[in-house]
């Protein structure tokens, strides 16, 4: 059940923290301002879909500096039950008759922790949602109609009520209500192509390891669930994908050419579903009175798996920033305390997305001599340890720039 808000259409409801969207963006981030403050901040949530955002396949690869956020804000425990550690993680192209060319593997060799956590991403936005309740965040099904900023404050209308709060945070995803106040710029671009998820069941145990192959088409990653369970991640063509998400049988019988080898007899868990991939950045994640996390702020290729990461660490780090101002009594909805804000999250995501859109460009190349460069790139990252470790540390988060959160 959600929390009433209390609100009324013609009264103007106060709260500190006005946060839009009800994805594991918008509740982490309304959790960690509730629990850095010791209940200090009066944090609002609102969203039309509230509690009820993911349904389907669709899974997470949470990595080390986010499972440590959640640890510290008291859902990690729960949610291990329900989460499947990744020990190893192993790259190649496929090709008839050799399985996986070409390994580069990753795991261990960062403190012996697992390389993340596999977790369905509606058992992790429940979990967020549970523990925000619980935490008195004040949380309702309500849509933003309008949002006006002023110098001291913010003001939401919404379907049902009306609220003025010192800080806006959209969370609201791609099609973001609060990024279009502010953001008429965004670098975006379409990758023509789309993603195709599917959970299966399997004969073999999983062992933890997750495998990303190169195919023809596109990189298909077999992410290890709880159980003899996988999420299956492939990026392919539209077309492609259409026809497969549309034929269970066909996908079956793809699926088990690629992975009866390794995984043993399979069988499909749930209904396939397929989204489209883009990129998108914002021009800015931050001005007077408003900021923007997660998909709302940006979105990157999927294939290194760190959309979801790159959103969780805009939760550290907004707030740190937000929770350092209000403690000693400042403004920290002001442009210059998010300026902070806006600064390190821009170059990081920037720099992570271009570099993950490079990776797509050289692996998405069928030219022989193209694979012949990226079967060399890939044994010579394998063969040298300290760069090796030095991606596994970059990828865990949790590295010496990372937010305290992380740690």
């Amino acid at each position: 059940m959600h929390q009433n808000a209390g609100g009324k259409v013609g009264t103007l409801n106060k709260a500190d923290v006005l946060i839009v969207g009800g994805g594991a963006t918008g509740l982490a981030l309304a959790l960690a301002l509730r629990k850095l403050s010791c209940g200090g901040l009066d944090v609002m949530l609102c969203d039309p879909a509230l509690g009820s955002k993911t349904q389907g396949p669709r899974s997470t690869a949470l990595a080390q500096g986010p499972w440590n956020m959640l640890d510290a804000l008291g859902i990690a425990s729960g949610l291990a039950c329900l989460a499947q550690p990744i020990s190893r993680m192993e790259i190649g192209e496929w090709r008839p008759g050799d399985p996986l060319g070409a390994n580069l593997t990753f795991g261990g060799s960062v403190g012996g922790r697992p390389v993340g956590y596999m977790v369905f991403l509606r058992d992790l936005e429940a979990a967020l949602h549970k523990a925000c309740a619980e935490a008195g965040v004040r949380m309702v099904c309500e849509p933003v109609l309008s949002l006006t900023i002023h110098e001291s404050s913010a003001f939401a209308t919404l379907r049902d009520s009306a609220w003025r709060s010192r800080l806006v945070v959209g969370a609201d995803g791609g099609k973001s209500v609060v990024a279009t106040t502010f953001d008429s710029a965004p670098r975006e671009w379409s990758y023509d192509r789309r993603a195709l998820v599917v959970t299966i069941s399997h004969e073999h145990d999983h062992d933890g390891v997750a495998t990303q192959y190169f195919m023809e088409d596109g990189p298909l990653a077999v992410l290890p669930m709880s159980g003899r369970r996988s999420s299956i991640v492939w990026t392919a063509r539209p077309e492609t994908c259409s026809r497969l998400a549309g034929s269970p049988e066909a996908l079956l019988d793809t699926l088990r050419e690629i992975l009866i080898p390794r995984l043993g007899q399979i069988v499909i868990d749930e209904q396939p579903a397929t989204f489209p991939l883009g990129f998108r950045m914002a021009s800015r994640f931050a001005a007077h009175r408003v900021a923007l996390a997660g998909d709302a702020a940006h979105r990157v290729h999927p294939l290194a798996g760190q959309g979801l990461n790159l959103g969780l660490r805009d939760v550290a780090v907004l707030a740190e920033v937000v929770v350092d101002q209000a403690v000693e009594g400042l403004d920290f909805g002001s442009a210059d305390t998010l300026r902070r804000y806006d600064e390190h999250r821009r170059f990081d995501v920037l720099s992570s997305g271009l570099a993950f859109d490079l990776l797509h460009r050289v692996f998405g190349a069928r030219s022989a001599p193209a694979g012949a460069l990226r079967r060399l790139g890939l044994q010579i990252t394998d063969r040298t340890s300290a760069l090796k470790r030095l991606l596994e540390a970059e990828a865990s988060g949790v590295t010496g720039a990372s937010p305290r959160l992380f740690r």
